[in-house]
């Protein structure tokens, strides 16, 4: 769990420990996030303390603060998670409605996972992932990424988890690479039903901001499951001028199939604009150096830029957009992320890692633990994003609205659109996802 707290223990749970079990306390990058997630693992503790059931942790490992990896590399990663991003929304596109997913967490997540990964189970992360660099090299510019999304003073809290049932060895080895590249920390569930762990993981889960209820979790668990990991993706940005909160109205939007009423933000704010023909671009700047970025096809034109979409037209939309002072008509929205993703996955090719270890086939996480051999059962994920006056997710207000004035430019994003979070000193991809109906 990336926090820097102490082990999350339990009576009653008296597993064997893995290798290695000294170690100096870890810290986050950032001491404020620390302080608050040692406190919420502090009340986790104290209400599992009496049920007898919950996780412990593995010794905790520092996370790097520097690395040596080259701009150029973390642009290559940079580069292979909108490749990545796109796959994932291809397939999310194939449902209905709205939905929003961190490009950005699954892949840091499923690069830890990739640390105790061997043979052809890493070739397919790999592949999955889009990895052209050496292994050890795509390591440590993903932890060089994660070190500037994830400054002290950014809008992104990101966290990745892996829970491993208690009697799996984990390899000291692991606990180390993950620990300083990812900040992950295994965390030991006990041996028992899949109702009785998934209780124990929904917990530890919530002390890591992923919110799951037990039930759900259980669905995805066998009496046979090693293993389960977990991205939490947090945003949280003022804009860096608000929406009025007084001009909130309600307004047409124009889906793809009538036009409904919705709550509509207006604001006169500072944007980058572009009329590319058959879409428009609009980013609107947050604090934390994220840009909301919003792609508008022209009526009754969203499935055929749907289809066009790809990850050069993604990440060179916002590249060269003229700065203008506008009045915006944007929804207001509240939208999650597909809390399991293993269906996912395994249909973009990643299928071994989630498939019990065989003769001839089956997850090779040696790398990551020794006996019993052991496989991932599901990346639970939680990427929420609010959008309201003030900002992304629950930010408070950083300035005063602006009066809007005669002669300026006025944007409505009155219809389906593409949209994505972007920090913009690196060009990654924390948000991405589409909106048809913001009334649903």
């Amino acid at each position: 769990m990336n926090t820097g707290s102490p082990s999350l223990r339990c009576s009653g749970v008296d597993g064997p420990h893995p290798a290695g079990t000294d170690g100096p306390t870890r810290s986050r990058f950032s001491s404020v996030r620390a302080v608050r997630h040692w406190l919420i693992l502090v009340g986790v503790t104290a209400l599992l303390a009496g049920c007898g059931g919950g996780t412990r942790s593995s010794p905790a490992v520092p996370r790097e603060t520097e690395t040596d990896a080259t701009p150029v590399a973390v642009d290559s990663v940079v580069a292979a998670d909108a490749e990545f991003a796109l796959r994932v929304y291809d397939l999310l596109a194939e449902g209905e409605g709205n939905f929003v997913f961190s490009p950005y967490g699954l892949a840091t997540a499923l690069s830890a996972v990739a640390v105790g990964a061997r043979t052809t189970t890493l070739a397919q992360l790999q592949t999955v992932l889009g990895v052209d660099l050496a292994d050890g090299e795509w390591h440590k510019a993903r932890s060089e990424l994660g070190l500037g999304v994830e400054s002290t003073d950014g809008g992104v809290d990101a966290d990745t988890a892996l829970f491993v049932r208690e009697d799996v060895n984990v390899l000291a080895s692991y606990s180390e690479l993950a620990g300083r590249q990812y900040g992950v920390r295994p965390e030991f569930f006990p041996v028992g039903s899949p109702s009785e762990q998934a209780e124990a993981i929904s917990a530890a889960l919530e002390a890591s901001n992923v919110t799951i209820d037990a039930l759900t979790v259980a669905g995805s668990l066998t009496e046979e499951t090693t293993a389960v990991a977990s991205s939490a993706v947090d945003v949280g940005a003022a804009w860096l001028i608000p929406f009025d909160p007084a001009r909130t109205r309600e307004a047409e939007f124009a889906t793809r199939d009538e036009p409904v009423q919705v709550e509509m933000l207006e604001g006169v704010v500072p944007v980058g604009f572009d009329d590319a023909g058959g879409y428009e671009v609009l980013s609107i700047s947050a604090e934390g150096d994220l840009d909301f970025v919003v792609l508008l096809p022209a009526e009754g034109r969203f499935d055929e830029f749907e289809d066009l979409l790809d990850a050069d037209l993604l990440t060179g939309a916002a590249a060269d957009l003229e700065p203008e002072e506008a009045l915006v008509t944007l929804p207001s929205l509240s939208l999650s992320a597909p809390v399991a993703n293993q269906a996912t996955f395994s249909e973009l090719g990643l299928d071994e890692l989630f498939e019990p270890p065989m003769s001839t086939g089956g997850a090779d996480l040696t790398g990551l633990a020794a006996l019993p051999v052991m496989y991932l059962d599901e990346v639970f994920a939680s990427a929420p994003l609010d959008i309201t006056a003030a900002g992304l997710g629950t930010a408070g207000t950083a300035a005063d609205p602006v009066a809007p004035v005669a002669g300026l430019a006025e944007h409505a994003v009155d219809r389906p659109f593409v949209f994505a979070v972007v920090h913009q000193p690196t060009g990654a991809l924390i948000l991405l996802g589409r909106v048809l109906d913001p009334s649903t």
